[in-house]
């Protein structure tokens, strides 16, 4: 019952984000306090400091809880928080790297496993889906792919220096993203 209540909760929550641009921060801040610190990244939404204590485990509560009641109104309403937050976002300079973490657990925990779950409505699989395709959406128009980008990942010694500094589970994998979604394909 307690997801349930927190799904609704941050329902409620992403209705007042448009309201204004302090309130977006308050909720940013609420929200890297107290439910991102179990996705993997040190830099996460405005503030881009690192998380150190891990308060709330989404992960947790998508694969035991909810996966066991076959009913997800907590993770959906956590994606569509996030959506609506990343997309108040105006400073595209890092290329959405900020949100990598945030990325990492949609595109690990959420979009590929999703059609091996069990959907007691079979409209929240659904709507996981669209949510988890609307962050993709965000996350790529942010990343606002270059040719060199595409050449780089096809071509493992020439990755930039950035990309071979950072750990693998720090990259955007928008070359993958794009090839599993079926708009790359690597034999061009």
């Amino acid at each position: 019952m307690l997801h349930v209540l927190q799904g609704a909760l941050r329902n409620a929550i992403t209705t007042f984000i448009q309201v204004s641009p302090a309130l977006k921060d308050t909720i940013w801040s609420y929200l890297e306090q107290y439910d991102l610190p179990v996705v993997v990244g040190p830099n996460l939404g405005n503030n881009a400091q690192p998380m150190a204590s891990q308060i709330y485990d989404m992960r947790f509560e998508l694969n035991e809880i909810e996966a066991r009641r076959e009913q997800y109104p907590s993770t959906i309403s956590f994606l569509k928080l996030l959506n609506a937050l990343i997309a108040e976002e105006r400073d595209v300079s890092d290329r959405g790297r900020r949100f990598i973490g945030i990325f990492r657990f949609i595109y690990d925990h959420v979009f590929g496993p999703f059609p091996q779950r069990a959907y007691a409505d079979p409209c929240e699989k659904w709507q996981l889906v669209v949510a988890c395709l609307q962050h993709f959406r965000m996350i790529l128009s942010m990343y606002d792919i270059r040719d060199g980008d595409i050449d780089n990942a096809g071509d493992q010694p020439q990755l930039s220096a950035v990309a071979q500094s950072a750990p693998l589970q720090m990259q955007l994998p928008v070359v993958e993203l794009l090839k599993e979604l079926g708009y790359y394909d690597s034999s061009d």
